[in-house]
């Protein structure tokens, strides 16, 4: 923006060469500049002084959360991390070493000790995903329809927390035999088991809790079979063919 013979004279001559507008400009720009920085950097240095101090040393206080709170906060950071939800393959896990097993039927224990094999071996393979609001549900009893099922894991659902609507369950659906064709509905037969996907995860992750192994449930709608429920499973690759 000017030319080199008059800077290179303004320079010999010992004066602080300027150049037109544009250099000024520039100048203005880089003042503003200092003045933030200078500005940024003493609003932190006053907010530094008022920190706790404890053996010469600052101490930086956040507010606590309850455990509820902390929970979702760690789960947030797993799902941050974690595109394949892998975070959930353990929810509704029931072995002959859990808690929970002590007044789970043995047959049961087999079967979902038969189930978890199937499921490590399946995310082994990347193609693998766990999907965060549908649901695997298992051992269903044949008289079991799916209105009842979308009924129970609706009210299941309800998450207690302030302004908290009720949970939408998208779909319940049962998985039919085709081959076996029920008088009464002519429909297929259930195989005993089926999905229910909710509109939220949070949703999805109460029902789970609430019915899973749930002898309440088992002995009011299930002909006393108690359900074995889990995250479901997404193959990507029949996600893509769609």
């Amino acid at each position: 923006f000017v030319d080199a013979d008059a800077a290179q004279a303004a320079c010999q001559a010992g004066g602080a060469f300027t150049g037109g507008d544009d250099w000024e400009k520039i100048q203005e720009k880089q003042d503003k500049r200092r003045q933030q920085m200078v500005f940024v950097k003493g609003a932190l240095q006053e907010e530094f002084k008022e920190t706790l101090q404890m053996g010469g040393r600052h101490l930086f206080v956040a507010m606590a959360v309850d455990r509820s709170k902390a929970q979702n906060i760690n789960n947030q950071d797993k799902e941050k991390l974690d595109r394949r939800n892998l975070y959930l393959a353990k929810e509704g896990l029931i072995l002959q070493d859990s808690p929970q097993a002590k007044d789970c039927p043995p047959n049961d224990l087999q079967k979902r000790l038969r189930d978890w094999q199937d499921k490590k071996e399946k995310l082994s393979n990347t193609n693998f995903s766990i999907n965060r609001t549908r649901l695997s549900v298992r051992n269903v009893s044949k008289q079991m329809s799916e209105q009842d099922m979308k009924e129970i894991f609706t009210k299941a659902g309800k998450v207690k927390e302030e302004g908290d609507g009720e949970a939408k369950v998208l779909q319940a659906r049962l998985v039919l035999d085709k081959e076996k064709i029920d008088p009464e509905t002519g429909k297929g037969a259930s195989k005993g088991y089926g999905f229910v996907e909710f509109a939220e995860h949070r949703h999805a992750l109460a029902a789970l809790r609430k019915l899973n192994n749930c002898a309440k449930t088992a002995r009011m709608h299930n002909g006393n079979k108690r359900l074995m429920i889990d995250f479901a499973l997404e193959d990507a690759r029949k996600v893509r063919e769609r």
